[in-house]
C-alpha cells in the first residue's frame, strides 16, 4: 500500500514527540480507508482478507506508527464503521 510509505518515512525523524502525529497520519490514511469500505464489504470479507488487514495493523504497531493495536474483528463485530478516533 503506497499510503503506508509516508508514515514509515516520518518514523526516521528522531523527535520523541513524533508519535502523536504518526498516529494521526496512520488513522487518516489507512484506518479511514479500511473503515470506509467496511459497511459495503463486511459480509463478503474472507478470513484470509481479515488476517491480511490485521497483519497490516500489527506491522504498523510493531514499527511504532501507532500507539494502539487496531483489530478488524472489533470493527466488524461491533459495527464501529464510523467512529471518531
Amino acid at each position: 500500500m503506497q499510503s503506508a510509505f509516508l508514515p514509515s518515512v516520518l518514523v526516521e525523524i528522531p523527535v520523541p514527540v513524533m508519535q502523536y502525529p504518526l498516529d494521526v497520519i496512520f488513522q487518516a490514511l489507512i484506518v479511514s480507508k479500511v473503515t470506509y469500505a467496511l459497511p459495503a464489504f463486511a459480509g463478503h470479507i474472507t478470513v484470509a482478507d481479515k488476517n491480511r488487514i490485521n497483519k497490516l495493523f500489527r506491522k504498523a504497531f510493531r514499527r511504532h506508527l501507532v500507539s494502539q493495536l487496531f483489530d478488524i474483528h472489533v470493527y466488524i463485530g461491533l459495527g464501529l464503521f464510523f467512529t471518531v478516533f
